[in-house]
């Protein structure tokens, strides 16, 4: 972060051992970013209650740092439960079309207006159909997937269900297709 001082940095760790929150801020102070993380104000913000990028950049709080289970930030205020600001589709897609774009988590009525919101576009084979699914990432079928019609195709499912544009866009195997690109595009850069 210290060669690009004018970008700001999200991370979303996953926690699926329920690891104690002490543990990631450890390994970020280890890794000498505590100086540089973005603490809110307020335990649950509103879209609009965030710096702009800049403000960011000019407060030198450049990384956000989200956590899905386990935050406590009582604890470490920085880590960022990812459920009291975000929302996100289903993980584990086996429809290639990936023609939905509904809410699955925090919980599927949740208002959405208010919080970021994570589309995840990463395709799964499942090898037992059924109760007992085993699901496998679909690496052979990632330069599809990650190209730029397949994922624009699930923004503007999710624009059009949501009222605006997903502001996280979750990849499998992000060398392949047109990410870059496509990010670039969602970013109006190009």
């Amino acid at each position: 972060m210290s060669g690009h001082p004018n970008e700001v940095v999200t991370i979303l760790l996953t926690n699926p051992t329920g690891a104690s929150p002490d543990i990631f801020r450890k390994a970020v102070e280890r890794a000498g970013l505590g100086d540089k993380v973005y603490t809110p104000p307020n335990r649950a913000m509103n879209m609009g209650d965030w710096p702009t990028l800049q403000e960011m950049i000019d407060s030198k709080r450049r990384l956000v740092v989200f956590l899905d289970y386990g935050a406590d930030q009582n604890k470490v205020p920085w880590l960022l439960d990812e459920f009291a600001f975000m929302w996100e589709t289903p993980f584990s897609q086996t429809d290639p079309n990936f023609s939905q774009c509904r809410v699955d988590r925090p919980h599927p009525n949740i208002e959405t207006g208010n919080r970021f919101s994570l589309i995840n576009h990463t395709l799964n084979l499942d090898f037992l159909p059924g109760d007992d699914e085993v699901l496998v990432p679909a690496a052979i079928l990632a330069e599809k997937t990650n190209s730029r019609e397949s994922i624009m195709r699930q923004v503007r499912l999710c624009q059009a269900a949501h009222g605006k544009t997903p502001n996280v866009v979750l990849l499998d195997y992000v060398d392949k297709g047109n990410v870059i690109a496509t990010q670039n595009i969602l970013n109006n850069l190009g």
